[in-house]
């Protein structure tokens, strides 16, 4: 797959959709149609909670992300978007709304396909792994 060129209004409008749009929407139909928008049909997440394929695994990911207590949390951006080519980094965060520190912090690494979709998402969540590091 060959980098495509994204604009800096493309990312902004991808990151935005992607990890605002799509991980805060509650309506079912609304996240779909923002999905089947940006994301490409195979769309694929990793993240340290697995490995999930397609709109169907994806919104399991959204069901788990906004179970029990965490039904009215929402991510919020935390710094400066970073775009080279296709590949697209945003950090942000994750609690409620109005807490003074976040539950979660991370960063999503987006990968654009040729028709200008998301096609990978990395979630990576600061203090999480999915492989353990020694040195």
């Amino acid at each position: 797959m060959a980098p495509i060129n994204l604009s800096a209004e493309q990312a902004c409008a991808i990151v935005q959709a992607t990890t605002f749009d799509v991980f805060n929407e509650h309506d079912a139909s609304k996240r779909r149609q923002l999905m089947e928008k940006y994301w490409a049909p195979g769309v694929t997440c990793f993240s340290p909670f697995g490995i999930a394929t397609g709109y169907d695994a994806l919104d399991q990911v959204w069901a788990g992300l906004h179970a029990d207590e965490k039904s009215t949390w929402i991510f919020s951006r935390s710094g400066d978007l970073w775009l080279d080519f296709n590949l697209i980094m945003q950090p942000w965060v994750y609690g409620p709304p109005e807490a003074a520190e976040p539950a979660m912090k991370g960063w999503d690494v987006i990968h654009v396909d040729e028709d200008g979709k998301v096609h990978k998402l990395y979630a990576l969540i600061e203090g999480m792994s999915t492989h353990v590091h020694t040195a």
